[in-house]
């Protein structure tokens, strides 16, 4: 780069045309180049109409000049003083704000080196050495001293430490944890990072000793949770935010990198294992959705799709009596195999549990928290789900729910729309979780809209997501439509907001519509 974007140029003289206008010295910006800025100085210097420049830097080269000529009107001589000191303070915010667009080049060079890294071929020659190069790199570009990567081991019981890279030297407490004893790992998997700090309780347990804080954050890939990725400094202080997002970018790195050396597999056993997948995935279709014993007062259009040929959306209605249908929506973490083994978990507790409280099944608060014990004494500790549980009586007109970390459904009336709260943490999580219950007042014509993050979060090539705003504005004109008619008009919207991309991520659309 040897002389300002024709951009910053323009956006240059604007300044300086303001600042004639408001002093009454002509201010003028010379674009320079590094091989004609002796010259061009040598000229400024011996101008008799130049009473005042300065350098416009850029990369610690002069890269133009501000120059100031005599004002029109004499009345201005007493202001030359003022004038000079202005522009002396304009011409130095140039150059702050040319060193700071360098460092954000730089900065953007680095995370793009970062990014090949991940994108490396690897194999399980070479896996250590592109492992300690992205580890290198990250620190590169914060300002922690140590990193360290867990594994995830194949029981998913416990992490283990398998490498790290330092600029000072720090000793890695508990190289293997067991996610049974609740480490921060463990927290990291479940919210996507932890932070750690000198002086905080357990905190320091897991903190090397030369350290004043940790960063902890979850790498996973398609399939779900490999590890954690950690960084340390010794100064006790809050990460920056753009440290963290660049210790998350590593980590998403990370997962791609592991997610394509354990994806070479025999040929024969992928082909027996989609057969097997397929077997699993034809017998999914049928699960209920429809209303029974002929309650005619709700309709229902119901939407699944998974990424691979198996997924962790559970989506289902059973019915109870007459007028009371229990509505079940969750979504298990990860893809694939370990997201449907959660699902159908929860859906045979879910079915067992529905047995048991049909003559109590408001309790959904009870229920709620009898699928949470249940699942986190049955599963590993990264294994979890959202789970929303609802029953609809349509004698009542009322919807009664326990919301446990899934995203707020969307309830439709004539007066606009509103989202469902929640209550609770994500089942699986904790044993000691507790949850609450809610109850909503329905009728004729209002409509529910529940779904997964695989709509909310479906992103277009500009890595947009869909979020709430896409399901509102599919539907803001809903009077008179079916439920079919509504999750449509919601699947069209968003086929228009992904462009003909893949988000990749298993998707749930229901729709419940009120008819009498």
């Amino acid at each position: 780069m040897t002389a300002l974007t024709s951009t910053n140029t323009h956006s240059v003289q604007e300044m300086c045309r303001h600042f004639t206008r408001a002093t009454g010295w002509p201010l003028l910006f010379v674009n320079g180049d590094g091989e004609l800025t002796a010259e061009t100085e040598s000229l400024l210097r011996d101008d008799p109409s130049c009473c005042w420049f300065s350098h416009v830097r850029l990369e610690d080269a002069t890269r133009g000049f501000l120059t100031m000529g005599l004002p029109p009107n004499t009345s201005h001589d007493g202001t030359f003083n003022s004038a000079c000191d202005l522009a002396e303070q304009l011409s130095n915010l140039l150059n702050r704000f040319g060193t700071a667009a360098r460092s954000l080049d730089v900065r953007s060079y680095d995370l793009s080196k970062l990014i090949d890294l991940g994108n490396s071929r690897p194999s399980q020659e070479n896996i250590a050495d592109i492992l300690t190069r992205l580890l290198g790199a990250l620190l590169q570009l914060t300002s922690f001293q140590s990193t360290a990567f867990f594994l995830l081991d194949s029981a998913a019981n416990e992490v283990n430490l398998r490498a790290k890279h330092q600029t000072l030297e720090m000793s890695i407490p508990h190289p293997s944890r067991d996610l049974r004893l609740s480490p921060p790992d463990l927290e990291a998997l479940a919210n996507g990072d932890v932070l750690l700090q000198r002086n905080r309780g357990r905190d320091e347990e897991f903190l090397p000793d030369e350290a004043g804080v940790g960063v902890g954050v979850r790498v996973r890939n398609d399939s779900g949770p490999l590890g954690t990725l950690w960084a340390f400094d010794r100064r006790n202080r809050v990460p920056a935010r753009d440290e963290v997002q660049v210790l998350a970018s590593a980590a998403a790195q990370l997962g791609q990198l592991l997610g394509r050396l354990v994806l070479h597999q025999d040929s024969d056993d992928g082909r027996r294992i989609h057969r097997e997948l397929q077997v699993v995935a034809d017998g999914e279709d049928y699960i209920p959705v429809l209303p029974v014993d002929g309650d005619t007062r709700f309709e229902v259009a119901r939407h699944c799709s998974s990424r691979f040929e198996v997924g962790g959306d559970l989506c289902e209605l059973v019915p109870i009596n007459p007028h009371k249908t229990v509505i079940v929506v969750g979504d298990a973490s990860g893809d694939s195999i370990p997201a449907a083994l959660i699902m159908n978990s929860v859906r045979g507790c879910v079915r067992s549990l529905i047995d048991v409280y049909r003559d109590n099944i408001e309790q959904t608060d009870s229920l709620m928290a009898r699928v949470n014990k249940t699942l986190h004494d049955v599963t590993p500790p990264h294994q979890f789900m959202s789970l929303f549980i609802g029953v609809l009586d349509t004698e009542a007109m009322t919807l009664t729910y326990t919301n446990a970390g899934h995203p707020c459904p969307v309830v439709v009336r004539d007066l606009g729309f509103a989202a469902l709260e929640s209550h609770g943490v994500l089942v699986g999580v904790t044993t000691e979780a507790s949850y609450t219950k809610s109850v909503v007042s329905l009728v004729r014509g209002n409509a529910l809209v529940l779904f997964s993050d695989g709509v909310t979060e479906a992103m277009n090539s500009n890595r947009e997501m869909f979020r709430y705003d896409g399901i509102i504005s599919a539907i803001k004109d809903s009077t008179g439509k079916s439920a079919k008619d509504l999750k449509r008009d919601i699947l069209i919207r968003l086929e228009q907001h992904l462009e003909g991309s893949n988000s990749g991520d298993d998707r749930t659309l229901l729709v419940i519509r009120m008819m009498g």
